[in-house]
C-alpha cells in the first residue's frame, strides 16, 4: 500500500494573517510620512526620518503578530501617532531641561559648553560624591586636598605632620578604592 503525499500549500501573508511589515511600510509611506510632517509642524525633515524611523523598528520587531487582513494600516497609523507623541514629550523634556541649565549654569553648574555635557558633568559628580562616601576619611581627606584644592603631596604633608611618602601611598590607596567602587557603580 502506497502512501499518497499530501503536499501542503503555504498561504500567502496576507491570507495566513500574519503582516510583511517590510511591504507594508512601503505600501503606506507616503501616508505615514504626510501624517507625521503635519503633527510634527516645522520639526524639519529630519525628526520626521526621525519618527518613521521609529515607526519602521515597532513593526520590524512585531514579525510574529498576527492582524486582520487589512488593519495594518491602522496599526501603523496609531504607532507613528504614538512615536510623534513620544517625539514631542522628549522634545518638552529636553526644553525644560535646557531651561534648567541655562538658569543654573551661571551660580553651580559645571563648566560645560552644552546642556548635554552638563548633564553629564551633572550625573558625573554625583557618582564621584557616592564614591567619595564609601571611602576611609583619611582617604577622601588626601584625595580632596589633592585633586580638589590642588595642593601637592608635600603640601598635604606638611599640613599633617607626616612623610610625604605616607601621604602618597595614602593617595595610591585612595585613588584603587575609589576605581574600584567605581567599576561597580558604571
Amino acid at each position: 500500500m502506497q502512501r499518497s503525499k499530501i503536499e501542503l500549500e503555504a498561504l500567502p501573508e496576507r491570507e495566513s494573517g500574519r503582516v510583511d511589515w517590510g511591504r507594508a511600510l512601503e505600501d503606506h509611506e507616503a501616508e505615514l510620512r504626510n501624517l507625521v510632517r503635519k503633527r510634527l509642524a516645522g520639526s524639519g525633515e529630519g525628526a520626521v526620518d526621525d519618527v518613521l524611523q521609529e515607526v519602521a523598528i515597532a513593526a520590524h520587531s512585531q514579525g510574529g503578530l498576527k492582524v486582520s487582513l487589512g488593519s495594518e494600516k491602522a496599526w501603523l497609523r496609531q504607532v507613528a501617532i504614538n512615536k510623534v507623541k513620544d517625539y514631542w514629550r522628549r522634545t518638552e523634556r529636553r526644553g525644560a531641561l535646557d531651561q534648567k541649565y541655562r538658569s543654573e549654569k551661571g551660580a553651580s553648574a559645571p563648566e560645560v559648553e552644552s546642556p548635554y555635557e552638563w548633564v553629564l558633568a551633572l550625573e558625573t559628580s554625583k557618582v564621584v560624591e557616592g564614591a567619595l562616601a564609601q571611602i576611609g576619611e583619611e582617604e577622601r581627606d588626601a584625595l580632596v586636598q589633592k585633586y580638589l584644592q590642588g595642593r601637592s603631596c608635600r603640601d598635604i604633608a606638611e599640613g599633617e605632620g607626616l612623610p610625604e611618602k605616607a601621604i602618597e601611598y595614602r593617595l595610591k590607596k585612595a585613588r584603587e578604592t575609589m576605581r574600584t567602587i567605581l567599576t561597580k557603580l558604571i
